[in-house]
């Protein structure tokens, strides 16, 4: 994301507190707790995108002090933009906000919103906290990205997509949790940045807007296209469900493409492959 701001030709920095697996300290990165910002750190920011998360949804069933951390981090964020009149601020949310029943009922952004994991309702409650508060302060313009499940190279191996393309490396079955039936809307790194650019610095822009490719595949698909990358197929197993997983996760597209234009048009097996040579390409002598 920092790269991207930079090609632009904008001075860009980054907060991290390192927490996530594979985190480091890059060019013009600082290591802060959001939490300890202060107004000094940000006076002079025109876009803030605060995209820091404890971002398991799993875990955060057996870690319910993960949802307050997020909730005070994300309040902490906004309060100090709306202290130093920032121009524009841009907060990720999280399609987890609707909740099981985005299938029947569609995932569009003035949709019903019905969370159902400690992380969903985190998002859904900082983003209660925006709606509530960005007309008392108008010089700050809120926006609002409910990502779909982004993935690309040196993502956490907590994630399914790593999961599986490690499994492939280390020549182990891959393991599927549930039916397999499941379905995610996958957006590759490179797509989702676009997309993130262009709702930072449009001059007009929807208050929500997914981030998605409105395109659903099932896990169990994921895993038969992963299976076929290395020396011969791999085992594809089957483990127990995860709680409250939802089903299904399509992002609507219409309020994108008659606000912003056209979507980017990666297919999902050009992104994993791109994902897995890259892999390949590291782990070379």
């Amino acid at each position: 994301m920092m790269t991207a701001f930079a090609e632009m030709g904008d001075d860009v920095v980054g907060i991290d507190d390192l927490s996530a697996q594979g985190s480091h300290l890059g060019e013009n990165v600082r290591k802060c707790r959001v939490e300890d910002l202060q107004p000094d750190d940000v006076k002079d920011t025109e876009i803030l995108l605060h995209l820091a998360a404890s971002k398991r949804v799993d875990t955060s069933f057996t870690d319910l002090t993960s949802v307050g951390r997020n909730v005070q981090a994300d309040a902490h964020i906004f309060e100090l933009a709306y202290q130093i009149r920032l121009p524009t601020l841009v907060f990720a949310s999280s399609c987890e906000v609707y909740g099981p029943h985005a299938e029947e009922r569609g995932s569009a952004e003035d949709g019903i919103l019905t969370p159902d994991s400690p992380y969903a309702v985190g998002k859904w409650a900082s983003e209660r906290i925006l709606h509530t508060t960005r007309e008392l302060f108008p010089a700050t313009d809120v926006r609002i990205a409910r990502l779909f499940n982004v993935y690309g190279e040196d993502e956490a191996t907590t994630a399914v997509i790593p999961e599986f393309l490690g499994r492939v490396e280390n020549r182990k079955p891959l393991v599927v949790h549930g039916s397999g039936q499941q379905s995610r809307d996958f957006n590759y790194i490179d797509d989702a940045v676009d997309m993130i650019l262009r709702v930072c610095k449009s001059p007009i822009v929807p208050p929500v807007l997914n981030i998605g490719s409105g395109v659903a595949t099932r896990i169990c698909d994921v895993a038969d296209i992963i299976s076929t990358f290395g020396e011969g197929a791999s085992a594809i197993s089957y483990g127990p469900s995860r709680p409250n997983e939802v089903i299904t996760f399509r992002s609507d597209t219409q309020l994108w493409r008659s606000s912003m234009g056209s979507l980017p048009s990666r297919s999902l097996e050009d992104g994993l492959r791109q994902c897995w040579m890259r892999r390949v390409n590291d782990n070379e002598p």
